[in-house]
């Protein structure tokens, strides 16, 4: 039998939610090279960071946008469920409505935002059931 095997064999595995090192590193810790990066780099953006914000803004406000974006913490950012077809036009409305009350309350300036042109409605080919598209 080969060693590897020997070596699990009567083994449990983990049990979900189970760690294999209950008394690991805590959760949000940092080692020392990354506290010391971390440390630098807020360093450098206290230093030059409002004057590049502004730079950038009056260069390239697009590219600020997406910047600004990107800084947003993941739990302010708003999920999209991707469940509009086959919703009337009523019910879409009613989606973005909620999307757009959500925005508001979390502060967004909904002016300062890109316009996204709407793509065109996709083309459904005449396809028999060979296709692929069970139609």
């Amino acid at each position: 039998m080969p060693f590897a095997l020997k070596k699990t064999r009567g083994l449990k595995p983990w049990q979900p939610g189970q760690s294999g090192n209950p008394k690991g590193r805590p959760v949000g810790s940092r080692n020392k090279l990354a506290t010391l990066v971390f440390d630098e780099a807020l360093a450098s953006f206290e230093k030059r960071g409002p004057a590049a914000f502004e730079e950038l803004a009056n260069k390239d406000p697009a590219r600020y946008l997406i910047l600004m974006a990107q800084l947003i913490p993941q739990h302010f950012k708003h999920e999209v469920e991707h469940t509009i077809a086959g919703l009337s036009p009523e019910e879409v409305h009613q989606r973005l409505a909620e999307s757009r009350a959500k925005l508001l309350e979390a502060g967004v300036d909904l002016e300062a935002l890109p316009v996204v042109e709407a793509l065109p409605a996709p083309v459904r080919s005449a396809c028999t059931k060979s296709c692929g598209n069970g139609k």
